[in-house]
């Protein structure tokens, strides 16, 4: 079982440093330059918004649901864990290697306000499935106020 926590919001100025990271490696042509994302990769994702809520899909295939953390701070989504390499005790050759083991991380920013008693999160058949209802708008009723008589009043 995948659980939601809640963490602080965070400052704003992480977000240039990571399209500025981006824009780098759009640039040299490496996919994912930087040193942070030389550690860390990010698993492909489908996110999108319905009436309802916004829908995160990641795929996380050859992980237990105890390896994934899923963690709101502030408007930030954060999916993170470590996809372990297979043990095996034969010396290998590759000639293609483009799954990626270790540790990972994806953020989404969320667009709205949640609703927190209704958001879940179900991991299985190596896709993760993150469900992030709206929060219902309040309604503000609004009242006539009464004004008092020229003649009743206090104040003249």
């Amino acid at each position: 079982m995948i659980v939601i926590r809640r963490g602080r919001a965070r400052s704003s100025t992480f977000r240039p440093n990571d399209i500025d990271e981006v824009v780098r490696s759009l640039v040299s042509g490496q996919r994912g330059a930087g040193i942070r994302s030389r550690q860390q990769w990010r698993p492909a994702l489908d996110v999108f918004t319905t009436e309802a809520s916004l829908e995160v899909v990641a795929e996380l295939a050859g992980m237990n649901s105890d390896q994934i953390d899923v963690m709101v701070e502030g408007d930030i989504l954060s999916i993170r864990g470590t996809r372990e390499r297979p043990a095996t005790e034969h010396v290998r050759s590759f000639y293609e290697a483009r799954i990626p083991f270790g540790p990972f991380l994806a953020e989404v920013a969320i667009p709205f306000e949640i609703d927190w008693e209704n958001t879940t999160a179900d991991y299985s058949n190596g896709l993760l499935k993150v469900s992030l209802p709206r929060r219902t708008a309040r309604s503000v009723t609004v009242r006539q106020a009464e004004v008092p008589d020229e003649e009743e009043s206090e104040y003249r």
